[in-house]
């Protein structure tokens, strides 16, 4: 605590001389570094692209929106044995009134902290003509008023002990605000209000380590969230093994600084990672960072993204062509590779040695289309005990299709008849190095005469043999749980000491990319065929508008397979339109090469869009979800998704898409609409 008067010396001696104040079971016994529980922070952060991580309810209130499910959360919090939550203020105008009145008190109640976390400039949807779009209200950008509100509201609830701004440095816009002067000003009015309250920001790698960013917020803000994203440069929430290296490297810079350092971990999706992260992942590095936490080198961790709701893992997240599992060699994006490195899974086989005759055949996949241009680089292999008995270029096979290959017994018997054992390997060969040329590439079901392999199927986690040559190709064994969410959720509880949850196989997923269920609106144009603007394929559905509902909402969730890159904008758009009394409106539009290859909610980071100015007085309008083509193509294949519609005010048919009913397709030439269900 700062002594600012000798008022102050006073008022300590008094607290010293009389008795105890009560407290709630001591979980609010703070350590030397503000914001920091004693013992460290154990926390998690929903929102931001998450999925799974915000639990609202399931109507609406008479003020037409669904506000947060405040005893749901913190008991799913709670269980997870977490001693803070990272509260975002940014997606709903409601955010703020629901933490002053009901969160707040409400985790009070149950000991549990919380620091409240604001949307950076860069990360405000406020150029969206209905409505803000992400960007936390009431203040917005303004977080002078912020810094005041925050502390206020802290000496009301004491459990709020701090508050963060996502993304200090993140863009030049950002940059230009948040300087050493105006985050100085911020921490003034903080302290002059509640000097124990703790500020803090997110520092990725580059910022952690630059001296430049650090002299920034030195003095003002008392530590950094850092988060955790593999070996530099990879951009992964599959590889464990940097934390120790990272860590070690970021304490040299902050500690001169007298900065704290939180670790921040994927526990859910991060955009730009080839693979969601696994329950074997986050426990990995929680374990790796366990005792930089205990020693006190680093202040706690923040469990992004981890899911506290009952909603399962999405089904697209399951790329092997039949049960739950494969093999997957993959490259990140934007990670240069060595030339003649590579990745590979090995499995020890049993060998028939008077087998008349041997088969080999698998299934294999990769993201990359037919370029002749880019041929020569990355090679998929299959190798005996360390000779290549098939290979092929990614750029051999159509893209996004399992294919399937056959090794013949000329080739095998030689290598396999009078043996009893043999290494069976799959691999992903960088034949020559590339600079940017990102893929994921899979194995699976592998059948074969004259040889048993262990786990051909890949079902089993860690049943094969991983390796690499250099860090930076991603070998994973990729196996897809239903309850994946429950799984994540144990291993942290397993190791802050809370609650176990069951879990079991579940089901096998869907094969047709759904986000949920069984089936999904599906938008496509074959490869090898052509368009011209202004073609459309679209489903539509008229609706009922409830003239009672004070405001009207609209959540959906798109999909398609490409990467956001600005190579191949200007082509696919996914469009949704309203049609009212007063005509046709574009409510939203994405190039397909704008967002990730994911389901993503909404337009990008805008999540439920409000319809109101559309909707009211209107007994009825027409939704259309659509593919468009802003320029025609010749051979540029898309399939574009769209599913788990939510609604206020008004209600689909068919939602989510798991029966054929409810929508109205219009196909255009070779764009094709369909209702896809497994």
């Amino acid at each position: 605590m700062r002594i600012r008067s000798i008022l102050g010396i006073l008022a300590i001696f008094a607290v010293i001389v009389a008795a105890p104040a009560p407290t709630v079971a001591g979980e609010h016994r703070m350590s030397a570094v503000r914001g920091i529980p004693a013992g460290g922070l154990r926390a998690s952060k929903g929102t931001g692209n998450t999925i799974g991580t915000t639990i609202y309810e399931k109507n609406p209130r008479a003020d037409g929106y669904r506000h947060i499910d405040t005893p749901a959360t913190i008991a799913n919090l709670k269980a997870m044995g977490l001693n803070t939550f990272l509260y975002d203020v940014w997606v709903s105008p409601k955010d703020w009134d629901d933490l002053r009145k009901e969160f707040a008190p409400a985790a009070l109640a149950a000991h549990l902290n919380i620091w409240v976390y604001l949307a950076p400039p860069s990360e405000c949807e406020r150029r969206i003509a209905n409505g803000d779009g992400n960007c936390p209200r009431p203040y917005k950008i303004d977080y002078r008023s912020w810094a005041n509100a925050v502390a206020t509201l802290s000496l009301q609830f004491p459990n709020i002990t701090a508050w963060a701004i996502d993304d200090f440095f993140a863009s030049q816009e950002n940059r230009d605000l948040f300087t050493p002067a105006y985050l100085a000003g911020l921490r003034a009015i903080t302290d002059g209000i509640n000097p124990d309250l703790g500020f803090y920001s997110t520092f990725y790698l580059g910022n952690a380590r630059n001296p430049t960013d650090l002299a920034t917020i030195s003095g003002a803000v008392d530590g950094i969230i850092f988060p955790y994203l593999g070996y530099e440069g990879n951009n992964d929430t599959q590889d464990s093994t940097a934390v120790a290296q990272q860590l070690n490297d970021i304490l040299g810079f902050t500690t001169p600084k007298h900065l704290a350092v939180v670790l921040l971990i994927y526990a859910g999706r991060f955009l730009d990672a080839p693979l969601a992260p696994t329950e074997d992942y986050v426990g990995q590095v929680m374990d790796a960072a366990a005792p930089y936490v205990a020693d006190g080198r680093i202040q706690g961790i923040v469990n992004y993204g981890a899911p506290i709701s009952d909603d399962p893992q999405v089904n697209s997240d399951d790329l092997a062509p039949s049960g739950n599992g494969r093999l997957s060699l993959v490259v990140p994006r934007h990670k240069p590779t060595p030339t003649d490195s590579y990745e590979q899974g090995s499995q020890q086989i049993t060998v028939d040695p008077n087998a008349s005759s041997y088969q080999l055949s698998f299934y294999h996949y990769d993201e990359n289309a037919r370029v002749q241009a880019v041929f020569g680089y990355q090679i998929k292999q299959a190798l005996i005990n360390g000779t290549v008995v098939w290979e092929s270029d990614v750029e051999d096979d159509p893209n996004y299709q399992w294919a399937q290959a056959t090794v013949p017994n000329v080739t095998l018997y030689p290598l396999l008849h009078g043996q009893t054992s043999a290494t069976l390997t799959f691999r992903l060969l960088e034949r020559r190095g590339v600079g940017d040329f990102p893929i994921d590439v899979g194995f699976d079901n592998v059948q074969t005469a004259g040889m048993t392999v262990p786990d051909a199927d890949f079902e089993t986690p860690h049943s094969w043999t991983l390796a690499r040559t250099d860090v930076s190709l991603l070998p994973s064994q990729d196996v897809w749980f239903a309850d994946r969410p429950v799984r994540i959720r144990n291993a942290i509880a397993a190791r802050w000491g809370g609650v176990q949850q069951p879990v079991s196989a579940g089901p096998v997923a869907p094969k047709n990319l759904s986000m949920y269920g069984k089936g999904r609106l599906k938008l496509s144009l074959p490869d090898q065929t052509s368009t011209s603007a202004g073609m459309c394929t679209s489903a539509t559905q008229e609706v009922t508008v409830d003239p009672s509902s004070p405001h009207y909402e609209l959540s959906f969730w798109s999909f398609d397979q490409y990467f956001a890159t600005p190579s191949g904008q200007g082509y696919h758009a996914k469009d949704v339109y309203i049609t009212n009394s007063s005509g046709q409106h574009l409510l939203s539009r994405m190039d397909v090469m704008d967002d990730w290859a994911l389901w993503i909610n909404s337009q990008s980071s805008w999540n439920h869009i409000d319809v109101t100015d559309y909707l009211k007085g209107q007994s009825s309008v027409t939704f259309s979800f659509a593919l468009c083509e802003l320029n025609g193509v010749g051979d540029f294949g898309v399939d574009v998704g769209y599913d788990n519609l939510e609604t206020i005010g008004f209600q689909f048919a068919n939602p989510g898409f798991e029966t054929t009913g409810g929508w109205i397709m219009y196909n255009n030439g070779p764009l094709h609409a369909e209702i896809s269900t497994s």
